[in-house]
């Protein structure tokens, strides 16, 4: 029986030869560029022979190659025989079967509602079920001066947040610009202007509303890699007038659901109802953001975002390999924290190093959204790393926290993004789960958006036709957790409104031991959706 197994027949030749092609093909592939996580378990088991050689056997050149292609040839011709025997088993048992035609529908309705399933979930076919917002109106210059606005408005808030915070920080911009736009819809007057002057929205109603849709749609729909949702609703008071028009664009727009309630005289179920919707929509990781006390007979709406995000890294680090190591603290004492470690000279990452920060891009699998670190240099003493400044003409400079905070902007964003490039990056980053929760209101007023906040004063007509209504407080909560295997982030922001009343080193490294900040964009436009800063990964 071994004899005949491995006698040599056409179909085992030939199957063996494809098998080589297409293993050897696929090798290249995960040796050079990578390929999708779905395909490398395979390539391992099939192609170990040429793995093996082109990780440990390479400085042998020649010899080594023969022997390793000729031990894959016998590897995969062992396969094919394999292959070819269970084929002839399943052949043999299905003849057994009496087939007729109820049960060929029976097997063809099975095999389709298999596929079926399987793209639901990792195709993106679920997408089609995912509610559109109206973006018919949309360009790319729009698009780009909504992204431009969110981003400068993040650091604008990150530099407020930093004044009287030498904590974790960590927060949504988009979701807190994505409640106020639907504010911004009915501000009217000075009220309008100071709003935009704090957000920068496009003040064209045309470009801003296509372009938030546009984005909207863009985000919500993950092609099955990635679980990512924006979510707005607007609460409104139970029989109080608004305005049909402006109840029409927040649900054209910006998906905006509208709901009643009755936050006079059921604030319980007012509050519940809220906080149920903004846990469904980020995953249960945001909770009672609301509570009864905060509403009462002069409540009339309440806006809310929800963001959540869930996302696999395109290359995981490897649980194995997370170690307790020392964290400095801005105070220079140091505490040990699990830290992950990702050191492949096959793998590349977008790398950049200027002005004293070094700048990795991290992408999460779908391609579309991606984590910015940016980490203070604080030494250059290694012979090697000076001698990679010299060669590529980067300044040896170092810097601490406080002079990248005071360096962020979006126009040195842009200029950083640009010098992005690929290279081999030995990866040493904190595993860390925080949550924070702040009350905006103080921070708007502070950027120079008052009259919102004030009656009499503020003017959103727009909303309701009268001047009776103001903005109360804006209340933002934000998850993250980072670890091995992706990102898994959340946010909420709810606003309530009431009536009156030479020789480089083969890899660069990236160790993330000390304060840094870093921020998850979507990829295209550079849109920040999640903005923080890590000064202790065991702070919760």
């Amino acid at each position: 029986m071994f004899k005949e197994f491995f006698k040599l027949n056409r179909k085992k030749v030939v199957l063996t030869i494809l098998l080589l092609f297409l293993i050897g093909f696929m090798v290249f592939k995960l040796m050079s560029v990578g390929l999708p996580n779905i395909y490398v378990p395979i390539v391992w088991i099939l192609g170990f022979p040429l793995i093996f050689y082109f990780t440990f056997l390479v400085i042998f050149e020649g010899i080594g190659l023969i022997i390793a292609v000729i031990l894959e040839i016998i590897f995969l011709y062992i396969v094919a025989g394999i292959l070819i025997k269970l084929s002839i088993f399943l052949k043999n048992k299905s003849l057994l079967i009496r087939w007729d035609a109820k049960k060929f529908i029976a097997l063809g309705f099975i095999i389709i509602l298999g596929f079926l399933v399987y793209g639901f979930f990792n195709f993106g076919w679920s997408d089609v079920l995912i509610a559109t917002a109206d973006d018919g109106g949309a360009t790319i210059q729009g698009v780009n001066a909504v992204a431009n606005a969110n981003n400068q408005f993040a650091f604008d808030l990150y530099s407020e947040i930093n004044k009287d915070s030498n904590e974790n920080i960590f927060f949504s911009p988009w979701s807190i610009s994505t409640a106020v736009v639907m504010a911004y819809e009915g501000a009217r007057g000075e009220t309008a202007n100071e709003i935009q002057s704090v957000f920068h929205f496009p003040t064209d109603n045309n470009t801003r509303r296509s372009s938030y849709a546009k984005m909207l749609n863009t985000l919500n729909k993950a092609s099955g890699k990635y679980k990512f949702s924006i979510a707005d609703a607007i609460w409104l008071q139970k029989d109080y007038p608004f305005l049909e028009n402006y109840k029409e664009v927040i649900s054209k727009y910006y998906l905006g659901e509208i709901k009643n309630l009755d936050f006079a005289n059921n604030p319980g179920k007012a509050s519940s109802d809220i906080n149920k919707w903004v846990s469904k929509n980020t995953n249960n990781k945001i909770t009672n953001i609301v509570s009864p006390s905060m509403f009462n007979e002069k409540s009339r709406a309440v806006l809310t975002n929800a963001i959540y995000f869930k996302g696999k890294w395109e290359h995981k680090f490897d649980r194995d390999y997370t170690k307790p190591e020392d964290f400095t603290l801005q105070s220079g004492s140091k505490i040990k924290v699990p830290m992950m470690k990702l050191t492949d000279n096959e793998l590349y990452f977008n790398y950049t190093e200027s002005d004293g920060v070094q700048i990795l891009e991290m992408p999460y699998q779908g391609d579309k959204i991606s984590m910015l670190v940016l980490l203070p240099r604080t030494n250059i003493t290694a012979p090697m790393l000076q001698r990679r400044f010299e060669m590529k003409r980067i300044e040896q400079k170092t810097t601490n926290m406080t002079q990248l905070e005071s360096m962020l902007s979006e126009e040195k964003l842009q200029e950083w993004r640009n010098k992005l490039e690929p290279e081999t990056v030995y990866i040493y980053m904190p595993k860390y789960t925080f949550e924070t929760s702040y009350s905006l209101s103080d921070y708007l007023k502070s950027m120079g958006m008052n009259l919102s906040f004030t009656w009499p004063g503020a003017d959103f007509s727009g909303i309701d036709g009268t001047n009776s209504l103001y903005i109360d407080k804006i209340l933002h909560k934000a998850y993250i957790d980072v670890y091995e295997e992706g990102t898994e982030a959340a946010a909420a922001t709810t606003l309530f409104s009431k009536m009156s009343g030479l020789v480089m080193p083969r890899y660069i490294e990236f160790r993330a031991d000390h304060p840094f900040i870093f921020l998850i964009q979507e990829k295209e436009t550079g849109n920040i959706l999640f903005m923080g800063r890590v000064n202790n990964p065991t702070q919760k």
